[in-house]
């Protein structure tokens, strides 16, 4: 049932532990190749895929302009796993979305924002459902759930919905400044907390159950945004400094 080891722990961490698992992670080979994500933070493979992804647009991108780099070369890493190759069409659908939106700036109709909002919740129903029954292959599934999410942002994205103020803004700047951070450190540390804890099974339901993972959560989300203070809070700064060393290279010396 947890193939992907997101809700037991099955393997010994140890095992994981090693110099060359702490190499391959941070060549971003977890997930596709021998290379297993480092100690108990499973979720590392998808940082890998995503960090190829990244790699593989700004390669074709500038292939699509005739400038041939040696990130192209990248590209043959596709043919070590169909997983991560699929995973690339469904990441492109996202991207589409984003210059889409870019593009088509002007405020349309609300009946149009209403219709595409409708048609795209009914669409991702139905994607859900078709992945769960598995009534297509995996890749197909995976490719049909990222459209059908697509089409679900773009109604939401074309109509007028008006969010209520007060807490929604906090949630959307720490989204916007620590989730990624929250989501690198947030596995190994609630590992860490239970085995701490000496807790052995599963949470049974129950009022001190619910505040226990309440407790877990809300640990998680402050070290998140601690831990990002000293990261992705500093990423705007590095973005302005590789611009400015480009621009100094590139003029004439």
């Amino acid at each position: 049932f947890d193939r992907l080891g997101a809700h037991n722990v099955f393997k010994d961490v140890y095992d994981s532990l090693t110099p060359a698992a702490l190499l391959g992670n941070l060549l971003f080979l977890e997930g596709f190749t021998a290379v297993p994500p480092f100690g108990s933070n499973t979720p590392l493979w998808s940082v890998a895929f995503e960090f190829w992804y990244y790699l593989w647009f700004a390669a074709l991108a500038l292939a699509a302009r005739r400038r041939f780099s040696l990130p192209l070369a990248a590209l043959a890493l596709a043919t070590l796993s169909p997983r991560l190759a699929s995973g690339f069409l469904v990441w492109l659908v996202g991207s589409m979305l984003y210059y889409a939106d870019r593009r088509y700036r002007a405020r349309p109709a609300p009946a149009y924002g209403k219709r595409c909002l409708i048609g795209g919740m009914l669409a991702l129903v139905g994607a859900l459902i078709a992945a769960r029954l598995h009534w297509f292959p995996e890749p197909v599934a995976d490719l049909l759930v990222g459209v059908a999410f697509a089409a679900l942002l773009w109604g939401l994205l074309r109509s007028e919905l008006r969010f209520p103020q007060g807490i929604f803004p906090l949630f959307s700047r720490y989204g916007a400044g620590a989730s990624f951070s929250l989501y690198i450190i947030h596995y190994p540390l609630i590992n860490f907390a239970l085995a701490a804890a000496g807790q052995r099974q599963r949470y049974q339901p129950g009022l001190g159950s619910l505040a226990e993972i309440g407790l877990l959560c809300a640990w998680s989300i402050v070290a998140g945004w601690l831990f990002s203070r000293a990261t992705e809070a500093h990423t705007g700064r590095l973005r302005s400094f590789l611009k400015r060393r480009r621009r100094k290279e590139g003029q004439p010396g």
